[in-house]
């Protein structure tokens, strides 16, 4: 395994070695970890540890996360015939020893798609951080506007300083309400922290975050301020075998896509390997890249893994299709809620598509949501014809003792947004004023206090 400097992945990777290890004991094969890190933009670095790699008698290696670093060891792989495993997005095609784990650029755009239209979002602003991520979201921008959507597209950080609320700010004066973020987990709380900074975190305004990690970091600090966020998630840590993971890795509900997706392709590879026989017919060799020796085994494992592959692990079912793609998955669609934090919405996988949970559209975006469920006490006082005693034979108590335009106007209100409420008589009809301590007196004084 190939990681970068001070990666939180080398040891998760490591367990999962020898945690396999222990499961195929019994078709007497023993598999072993070298891992390396290296700096993340040093591709002569990741050239070294390769061929270092080939020389220790390796089968298959994993990593690393730069894609610049990810095509040089793609070349070195395919020219030795080594199993080559990835676990992140990438855009490019894939060689033909390349596995890689992570769910097919253009099913998770179709996922994007598929939401901005259920939200019946007429327009929205795309936030991005880098040439990648404005890369990941071309697909979405380019179905929406073939759909008559109308898409603004602007960088996180136009000044290299790290700082989001200028441009963020721009979204705001915009007028825009609807907000797509994509950019790296690192820096995730901190955009959406500027973004609550600048007045963006109310319920006026829906945010959507492709990051599949968002789950991960803190979002307590905007739970409570009627934001409008809403996520998709691959991991299933409630599964069986996520169970059997936490037992050895505590930091199982806060794992990332990619460790999740680290552990599942440890699994395959090494029960590919093991089920199928072709340890039998692998013979490591010392393939140094000053070698001309090649595995000769690499193609046909890795054609073995995507063609046959069936497998529940962290990351749900792992299959892939005709070419090769991890194109079929399963997705939580979260919601971020007052009361619960994130909560389940939904679901999408490729053949059935888009499941939003009953009214989960409708309540999910409703610029008035903070309204619903909620109790207000309305001040007011009589005054013909807003608001009048009713007159009745019977006894009245509550609001049915009121009548008037502006008792039918709340009433109305209250019937379309949900929420109740309780009438307060100011029987002086005093708007208020301002006492010599400073406080106020009349219906003013009733609402401040």
């Amino acid at each position: 395994g190939i990681f970068d400097e001070n990666s939180e992945d080398e040891p998760i990777f490591r367990w999962a070695v020898d945690h396999y290890n222990t499961q195929l004991e019994h078709y007497g094969i023993t598999f072993s970890s070298i891992t390396q890190n290296i700096s993340s933009s040093d591709p002569y670095e990741t050239m070294l540890t390769t061929c270092s790699f080939l020389s220790q008698r390796a089968v298959a290696i994993f990593g690393p996360k730069n894609e610049e670093n990810i095509n040089n060891v793609q070349s070195i792989c395919d020219y030795k015939d080594i199993v080559h495993v990835i676990t992140r997005w990438v855009y490019q095609p894939q060689h033909n020893t390349v596995i890689n784990f992570y769910p097919f650029a253009d099913s998770l755009s179709l996922v994007y798609f598929q939401l901005i239209m259920a939200w019946e979002w007429k327009s929205f602003t795309i936030f991005y951080e880098n040439n990648e991520s404005l890369l990941r979201t071309s697909d979405l921008l380019k179905r929406a506007k073939d759909a008559g959507v109308q898409v603004a597209v602007r960088k996180l950080d136009e000044t290299g300083e790290q700082v989001y609320r200028e441009s963020l700010k721009h979204g705001l004066n915009s007028g825009e309400k609807n907000f797509v973020i994509d950019c790296r987990l690192e820096i995730l709380e901190t955009v959406l922290t500027h973004a609550q900074q600048v007045g963006l975190m109310t319920s006026n305004y829906k945010f959507f975050i492709t990051n599949l990690d968002m789950h991960t970091i803190n979002l307590e600090p905007f739970q409570y301020n009627e934001a409008n966020i809403s996520g998709i998630k691959l991991t299933k840590p409630s599964d069986k075998i996520a169970q059997e993971t936490a037992v050895n890795i505590d930091t199982l509900e806060t794992m990332t896509t990619e460790q999740a997706l680290l552990v599942d392709a440890v699994a395959i590879i090494t029960r590919a390997i093991a089920k199928t026989g072709s340890f039998q017919s692998i013979d490591p060799k010392e393939l140094g890249c000053d070698s001309q020796k090649s595995l000769k085994h690499g193609t046909s494992l890795a054609n073995d893994v995507k063609t046959s592959t069936f497998y529940n692990g962290l990351t749900g079912v792992i299959e892939f299709d005709a070419e090769r793609f991890r194109s079929n998955f399963d997705l939580e669609i979260l919601k971020l809620t007052e009361e619960s934090g994130l909560v389940k919405t939904g679901t999408w996988n490729l053949s059935q598509g888009l499941q939003l949970e009953s009214d989960a559209n409708n309540d999910t975006y409703n610029d008035t949501e903070s309204l619903r469920n909620k109790h207000f006490i309305i001040i007011t006082c009589l005054t013909d014809p807003y608001g009048m005693l009713k007159e009745s034979s019977n006894t009245l108590t509550g609001n049915d003792r009121f009548e008037g335009f502006g008792i039918d106007l709340i009433h109305e209100l209250s019937l379309m947004e949900g929420f109740n409420y309780t009438f307060t008589i100011r029987e002086d009809k005093a708007n208020g004023k301002k006492l010599a301590n400073g406080s106020w007196s009349g219906m003013i004084g009733d609402v401040m206090e």
